[in-house]
């Protein structure tokens, strides 16, 4: 543009960086001037313009709603933040991986950009035959996109023909802008705007502002106790945007960590998992930091080559020797231990509690231990022979009896005793009125037979 100059977006937001247009002498066209724009110039109480440019400023503000401005009297200076709304708009950022030399493209949607910093000042010749002074920053706006921005300013001013142009100016800059911008790229009715890293965290920090007044301002249903609360009371899980009440998600969580399951805890709404910054912001820093302890303590539970030190609740990293000896060493308190028991480290000694561990098992951990252990298949044996076998009241010898009468006859050194009561066997032991009978209830059963019946045909032996 021969018509005027480009500013530097430093400039923008210093007292050097006020702009204006003014109509050239010979009324052909408008041209953009980097004067100072002084207090003095033209701004007089009592000048008409003056007074037609303030109650513009009035009107102009009660029609946008500007919450957010200031006018200084002794300059008629309007100062601003200005909103900018976008149509749907993919802000892309590209970053380069070091290592591997190649580059890749996050992107997010908005519809919304953070606002201008716009001031407006008073002009002597508003509006025929000058615009008014102006500044403005973005902070996401290249000096090429500022650039541009005051082109389109340009226009807008010719358009009207030296009419009042607040309005039509903050209006452009509310949004009508941005689609005319070289640097947006328009693919398929999409809108991409390539950002650097900084300014791309600028425009979603912004978005994520916005995002959370506006969740804040709203009433949200519980999916726990059912009752409307205002978001302000409510925490948005990041990971499936379900909303739960402060008090209901704080109360649930700790209902998890108390039972131990701290390992994913899940939305009730939909059962998909929370993430670590849902957790984060609805426990005090005390209850995250143990249910961070908590957490690590189940995942290093889940590792064969992680034990914990008996004694001090050290982590203790087993290589494949400790693995095989079953022998952990902390490394803070130096505590050999047996990984089985627990308690301290016995070399290839079974454990004190290893045979009640073996009879409490399953089949299928008891057969595992057998292989691992062959011991365990010899107790196993001498446990099944004390419950089912007497010993032999001379030799010792371990007798089982699987039927017929008690009159008993050791295999090996051929003694007869009773199997009732122990004693040695003499003729008359089985008489009637006798406490020990010949036949027990088993050989009735063996025999289907009654046992009044059986005696009744049977003779005194």
């Amino acid at each position: 543009e021969g018509r005027g100059q480009r500013p530097r977006a430093e400039d923008m937001s210093e007292e050097k960086g006020w702009y204006r247009f003014e109509l050239s002498s010979s009324g052909s066209h408008w041209s953009l001037s980097a004067q100072s724009c002084e207090e003095s110039s033209g701004v007089r109480e009592g000048n008409k313009g003056i007074q037609d440019w303030r109650e513009e400023v009035e009107t102009t503000t009660a029609i946008f709603s500007f919450e957010d401005f200031t006018l200084e009297d002794a300059s008629c200076t309007l100062t601003f933040q200005c909103p900018v709304t976008v149509d749907e708009v993919i802000v892309e950022r590209e970053q380069s991986d070091i290592d591997s030399g190649k580059s890749a493209v996050e992107s997010s949607t908005v519809h919304a950009l953070p606002p201008f910093t716009a001031s407006f000042r008073y002009h002597v010749g508003y509006p025929v035959t000058s615009t008014p002074c102006f500044r403005l920053f973005h902070p996401c706006m290249s000096p090429s996109d500022l650039g541009e921005i005051m082109k389109g300013l340009r226009e807008k001013t010719e358009e009207l023909e030296g009419e009042p142009m607040l309005f039509s100016w903050i209006d452009y800059l509310r949004g009508g802008f941005f689609n005319s911008l070289s640097s947006v790229e328009h693919e398929r009715g999409r809108k991409k705007w390539k950002r650097p890293a900084k300014l791309v965290k600028i425009i979603s920090d912004f978005c994520d502002g916005m995002d959370k007044q506006q969740f804040n301002s709203e009433a949200h249903t519980c999916p726990i106790c059912l009752e409307n609360k205002r978001g302000m009371h409510c925490v948005r899980l990041a990971s499936c945007r379900h909303s739960l009440c402060q008090h209901c998600l704080h109360s649930y969580l700790l209902s998890l960590f108390q039972d131990g399951k701290v390992q994913t805890p899940m939305c009730p709404e939909c059962g998909t998992g929370m993430l670590n910054s849902d957790i984060k912001q609805s426990l005090s820093s005390d209850e995250y930091l143990q249910w961070e302890e908590l957490s690590l303590r189940r995942a290093l539970s889940s590792m064969e080559d992680v034990q914990w030190c008996p004694r001090c609740s050290c982590a203790a990293v087993l290589d494949d020797e400790d693995r095989r000896l079953k022998r952990g060493i902390c490394p803070k308190c130096f505590f050999v231990f047996c990984t089985d028991c627990q308690r301290g480290w016995h070399g290839s000694t079974l454990c004190a509690d290893a045979m009640d561990k073996y009879f409490a098992a399953g089949k299928e951990e008891q057969e595992r231990m057998r292989e691992e252990n062959p011991i365990f298949a010899t107790f196993e044996n001498a446990k099944w022979v004390e419950e089912n076998t007497k010993p032999c009241p001379r030799c010792r010898s371990a007798i089982q009896k699987n039927g017929g009468c008690n009159h008993m006859t050791c295999y090996l050194c051929s003694h007869e005793f009773c199997w009732l009561c122990m004693a040695d066997y003499t003729s008359g032991h089985y008489q009637r009125g006798s406490k020990c009978q010949r036949f027990s209830a088993d050989y009735f059963a063996e025999a289907a037979d009654e046992e009044e019946t059986f005696y009744r045909n049977l003779l005194d032996m």
